[in-house]
Formats: structure tokens, C-alpha cells, sequence
């Protein structure tokens, strides 16, 4: 969706938060003219939207950029601490928050009439294998689009990986994205909770905490309990005697318990994603003084680096606006002023 629009009055303060001594240079510049608002966001690939965001744009200082990140969006286009080109919510929630400043009435795109983040939780689970298996291993995210599928996540960490990830795209899952993560002890217990009085569990902590394992996030019609009847059981003594399933093919066999987990329901399923491979999106601001040609050089940079433009407007910023995007330095002393100034 493009759109151009002034904000009113209402919008500007509470999102760019420039130190006390630019201040007010910082507020002549962005009253100068229309700054272009934009939603980014990354989907389900485990990875943090606003980090990735603000590696890309890059320090605030572009001297600085040009010396640790030549090819970010500040070195290539900044000019100083206040012509830096960009603006990026430093966390989600800031996201959120100033999402809402902005785009007041913005809605999260729907797939079948859900909300884009529970759309893809309807199904999937989770999988885990000997950690010490993968710990060499990069891993690259990836992502397929298709809204068509349900979705699923697997986390594992294993002796053959690749011929694991091999073994469950030939049955029919598509492999959507992938990351490594390292549990905590009260994950993993979290995780088998409904296991914590069995024989078992201290071993299956054990066996998860010993380094990173591998998370992938896979994509089928009927994904959750088509992927529990390919995994198998859950208890070795049960799985050994099923060939073909993923567990008795590919499990460790050095360790008592299986090392590969999936969740075993759709509620399962969607606490797991929420968790690992939660939807994420943020604001960015590209600042007045850049032309078109250089704003369309940006958003194709965004893409080649895996955001989707979810929302794009190129609008003045009122006084209301950074107001709101300044509400954090409310009670300092130069505050009142800024307020006064951009009255």
C-alpha cells in the first residue's frame, strides 16, 4: 500500500530521540521536509526484525558506519549525526508502539481471514538432536513464500543433518526457515514438562543443554499430525522396532532417549512457534533530503535482504509526532523546549 499524507499535529515526537545538543538543528531538519514511513518486516524466520533492520541501516554516526559497515544504509547516504538518512524502532515493542503513531490504523495482513501471526500456527512441532552434532555448522535463514500451506516447526540437531533435512522434504514437508538456538535447562524441562516424573527426563535435559541444536520451521497440509506419525514414538524401545520413521532412521543411538522432538498437538504446535519463530515487524523513517531514485535504492536493498514492505507512505512529521516518538525524554531538561519549539 503507498499513499502520500501529512501527518497532523497529533503524530511527531515519541519515535527519533537525537541528543540534547542537536536538538534543535535535528528538529529543523526533519520539519524540512516529507520523511517516507515504512513497515518491514521479516515473517516467521526466527530472526529479530528490528536487530537485522538496524544492521542494515547502520551507527547513527556515519564516519563511523563507513569505518565498521561500508555497505550499510548510513554510510552510503548519511552526511552527519543529523542527516544520517534513517530512523529504525530500536526494539518490538518500540515497534508496536510507534507503528501505531504512524499508521493508526494499520492491521496485520490476514491469510484466510487470520491475523498473519496465528495463520501459520494452526500446525507444527518441534525437534531435537545431540547438539554437539551441528555445532560447526553455519546455518543461513531461509524463507519460500506460500500462504497456500500450513506451517510447522522442527527442531533438531543431529549425526547427519543434511540427510535428516533430505529424508523430511522426500515425505512431503517444505522446509521454510531454519536457525540454531541454544536451550536453557528450564526450557527444555518446560518442553517435557508432562514428562518431569518419568525415567527419562533428566536424561532428555541432558541431552539439549550440551550446545546448539537446530530449528526448522516446515510447511504441510495437515503438518502436526502428519509429522508425529513420520517421527514415531516418542519411547526408544518403541521406535527401534519402526523403520522408516524419522526417529528409529535417524535418532543418536549413544543415548538412552530420543533426540529428535515434535510437538505433539496444535496447541503445542503454536506455543512452540510463538516462541522460536514469532512474526515480527518495525517502523523505519527515511529521513527528508534523500531524491526517489535513492529511496527505490533502499527499499530493493531491503528486499535483496529479505524484508517485505508491509506499508509504505511518505509523509511530513509533525510536531505531535516526534513528540510521541520523543515521550522517553519527557522530564529532561530540554524537553519543554522541544515541545515550545516545535509549536
Amino acid at each position: 500500500m503507498h499513499e502520500d499524507k501529512l501527518l497532523n499535529d497529533d503524530e511527531m515526537i515519541n519515535i527519533f530521540k537525537p541528543d540534547s545538543n542537536i536538538l534543535n538543528e535535528f528538529i529543523r531538519f526533519m520539519s524540512s521536509g516529507s520523511s517516507t514511513c515504512a513497515i518491514v518486516s521479516k515473517g516467521h524466520t526466527g530472526r529479530s526484525t528490528s536487530d537485522d533492520l538496524r544492521y542494515i541501516i547502520g551507527s547513527n554516526d556515519p564516519d563511523l558506519a563507513r569505518e565498521n559497515n561500508p555497505d550499510c544504509l548510513t554510510a552510503l547516504y548519511g552526511t552527519d549525526n543529523i542527516l544520517n538518512g534513517f530512523y529504525s524502532s530500536h526494539t518490538n515493542n518500540e515497534a508496536l508502539k510507534e507503528i501505531q503513531i504512524v499508521f493508526p490504523e494499520y492491521q496485520q495482513p490476514a491469510i484466510k481471514g487470520k491475523s498473519i501471526d496465528e495463520y501459520p500456527h494452526k500446525t507444527a512441532t518441534l525437534c531435537l538432536l545431540g547438539p554437539t552434532h551441528i555445532r560447526d555448522r553455519i546455518i543461513d535463514n531461509y524463507s519460500i513464500e506460500n500462504s497456500a500451506v500450513h506451517f510447522s516447526l522442527i527442531f533438531v540437531a543431529f549425526y547427519d543433518l543434511e540427510a535428516l533435512i533430505r529424508a523430511i522434504i522426500q515425505h512431503g514437508f517444505e522446509v521454510r526457515y531454519e536457525k540454531t538456538y541454544t536451550f536453557r535447562p528450564d526450557e527444555v524441562e518446560s518442553l517435557y514438562i508432562k514428562h518431569r516424573n518419568d525415567d527419562v527426563f533428566k536424561p532428555l535435559v541432558e541431552a539439549f543443554i550440551d550446545g546448539p541444536c537446530l530449528l526448522l520451521y516446515i510447511a504441510k497440509e495437515n503438518c502436526v499430525s502428519d509429522f508425529c506419525e513420520y517421527l514415531g514414538p516418542f519411547l526408544r524401545e518403541d521406535f527401534s522396532k519402526m523403520p522408516g520413521t524419522l526417529r528409529h532412521d535417524f535418532d543418536e543411538t549413544t543415548i538412552p532417549v530420543t533426540t529428535i522432538h515434535g510437538s505433539e498437538s496444535i496447541i503445542d504446535a503454536r506455543k512452540e512457534l510463538e516462541q522460536f519463530f514469532p512474526y515480527q515487524q518495525t517502523l523505519t523513517v527515511i529521513k527528508p533530503g534523500l531524491t526517489p531514485n535513492q529511496k527505490s535504492d533502499i527499499f530493493k536493498r531491503l528486499n535483496l535482504n529479505g524484508f517485505t514492505i508491509l506499508m509504505k507512505e511518505t509523509r511530513h512529521l509533525t510536531k505531535d509526532v516526534l513528540t510521541q516518538f520523543y515521550a522517553r525524554h519527557q522530564g529532561l531538561p530540554w524537553f519543554n523546549d522541544f515541545i515550545q519549539f516545535m509549536s
